[in-house]
Parts: structure tokens; sequence; C-alpha cells
């Protein structure tokens, strides 16, 4: 009868899988009560049996995933309940930059925290949680939680007061404070007439490099006010603009006249020669030739040739009669209209 017994509390207790066979003999060497579960408890050398790796449970998804946007970082908490079957949570991410539905492990951790701080601003990211159990089997994964890290502006630069360039009266040289942004993308150089500066303004400059720190403005018009403002770049587009400078390009003064020298008879025609123009805004040369003293710049039919190589200092005039006086004159003209004319000469072809 104690027999029969001893066995049917083993089938009974055979039904839990944490019991065991240990379980079962802790049983058959206890005194006998008429409820076997609490004739169980009250053995005193009953010892649960670990659960083998094949008998690993599946771990429910994590709860109440949060996710928390700062300035190039992503905050994510969560919650589990059995925190005590739990190895490791891991961390999966998915970007808007990459492919749909694609989420790849980026981390693990013990906590139910992370910061994940290998974002860009502006894009978006999505995360799913899922828990590891101490037998190395990953359960459910959570539901996807998406966050953008804040698109905050870059702080502006400090833009120095333009200064004028050596030997130019249509430049201004800038300088500015490098830019402390981690995502720079780009300084904008605009310009305008007058007040404000904005993004609508002139566009100069486009600068891909944090490192460039200066610029040389050129083609400007001589004895004119230029403003100037520049704004930094995030790579999430956001810009934010610099202090306004003002700078104000040379007066214009009219090329120095060049000196033309006497025409040499060659055997084609008349040949002269000149001394070079040094003007930093040099355009062209412009040579007259009529057959009266003055030369007539007025009459378009007294114009030569034009010269826009200011190291082009000579010319041999084929296109003369024979016995006949020439005059010359050769006009410097600078790309602003101002114009200074050389002395005046005169030849003549004699064949």
């Amino acid at each position: 009868m104690t027999h029969h017994y001893e066995m049917k509390l083993a089938k009974a207790t055979s039904s839990y899988g944490r019991l065991g066979l240990a379980a079962t003999r802790a049983i058959g060497r206890c005194v006998l009560f008429p409820q076997a579960l609490w004739l169980l408890l009250a053995c005193e050398d009953y010892q649960p049996t670990k659960v083998p790796p094949e008998k690993a449970f599946f771990l429910p998804a994590p709860t109440e995933v949060g996710i928390e946007a700062g300035n190039g970082s992503l905050a994510i908490t969560w919650t589990f309940e059995d925190t005590g079957s739990v190895k490791e949570y891991r961390i999966y991410r998915q970007d808007s930059s990459g492919s749909a539905n694609v989420f790849r492990r980026i981390a693990a951790t013990s906590n139910q925290f992370y910061q994940d701080e290998s974002v860009k601003n502006g894009v978006t990211y999505s995360y799913e949680i899922a828990a590891l159990n101490k037998f190395g089997v990953e359960g459910e994964h959570s539901a996807a939680v998406a966050a953008t890290p804040l698109n905050l502006l870059p702080n502006a630069v400090i833009l120095r007061e333009p200064t004028t360039v050596q030997g130019s009266v249509s430049s201004l040289h800038l300088r500015w404070q490098p830019t402390t942004d981690a995502d720079f993308k780009s300084y904008q150089l605009m310009r305008s007439l007058s007040i404000p500066v904005s993004l609508s303004s002139t566009l100069v400059q486009v600068f891909t490099s944090s490192a460039t720190l200066d610029y040389t403005d050129t083609g400007l018009a001589p004895s004119t006010r230029y403003h100037y403002r520049l704004y930094v770049f995030n790579q999430s587009g956001n810009g934010t603009g610099s202090n306004i400078v003002v700078g104000t390009t040379p007066v214009n003064d009219p090329p120095v006249p060049v000196t033309l020298a006497q025409p040499m008879q060659t055997p084609t025609g008349l040949r002269l020669t000149w001394s070079q123009s040094i003007d930093s805004e040099f355009h062209s040369y412009r040579i007259y030739r009529a057959t009266a003293s003055p030369v007539d710049t007025t009459n378009t039919s007294s114009l030569l040739l034009v010269i826009n190589t200011a190291t082009v200092t000579e010319h041999n005039d084929a296109s003369v009669k024979p016995n006949i006086e020439y005059y010359y004159r050769v006009f410097v003209f600078d790309r602003f209209g101002l114009v200074a004319g050389s002395n005046e000469v005169k030849g003549s072809f004699t064949p």
C-alpha cells in the first residue's frame, strides 16, 4: 500500500519540470501525508534541479519602451519585470537613410537604459529591444520606437571687418573665426549693397571645409560699400548667420598712361611699340590712327585695333599707304571705363 501511494506521488510530481528525479526521490524518503505537494515541501533534503539548456524558455518582449531626443544623441528606456531571468538586453536600430524594415544590433546592456550617441542630427532612428535569457536564447522584440535627434542651429561665427587688397580697387579680404560645430557642413558667404544681409542676398562663395577661414572677394566696384554676413550650416541643413560687417573698396584712379615710341618702318608697314601698363584693373589697349593731328578719338573710323592683353606692347600696322603721314596714340582702358592716353607720334611708310 505504501509503495502504491509513493508511485502516485512520483507521477504527480513528474509533471513539474523543475522537480525532476531528485524531487521524486526526496518524496520517497519523507513521512506520508494526505496532500502530496504539502508533503514535498515538508522534506528537508529537497533541492530543485536546474533547467538544462534544452529546456530554456523564450522571454517576452520588453514593455513601456520610451525614447528621448537630444543634441546628437537618443536615450531609450524600457521595462522588464522578470529581471532575474535576463542575461542582457539587446538594442537593434534602423535609420531612415537605410533599407526599410532592416534592424541591426548595435549594442547590449544589462541596464534598462541605453544612450545612443552614434547618431546624426536630422536623421530619424527606430529601435527595438529584446531580452536574452541566461541560456543565450533571445526573446521577442519590443514594438519599435522612433525619434530624430534635435536639429539644433549651429553656433554663429565672428566675421571680421573686411580689409582692402594692396594694388586693387575691386577686392576686399575677409576673415572669420572657425566653427565649433561637430556636424559642420558648409560656410556660405553672403553680400549686399545694403542692410539687411540674409540668405536671399548675393551668394559670394560656399566653403565645404571648416578649416577655410578667409576669402578675397574680387570683381567689385571701386568706391563702393559692401555688407557681408557668413552663415554656418550643419548636416541637418540649418544655418546661423554671423555678425554683419561693412567694407569699402578704394577709389579708382585713372590708369597711368603708356609711352608710345616713334614708329619704325618695316618691309610691310609701320611698327608701333609702347610701355606696358601695370594697372591692376587693366582692360585693354586701344590704338587710334589719323592722317591729321590731333588724333580724333571720337571718330570710330580712327580706332585701328583693340588689344586685351597687357603684356602685348607692339603692333605692325600693315594697312598704311606709301608717302602718307600717320598720327598715332595708344589709350589704356581699365575695366571701369577710366582711360589714359599716350603721347602722340607720327610716321610714314616709304617704299
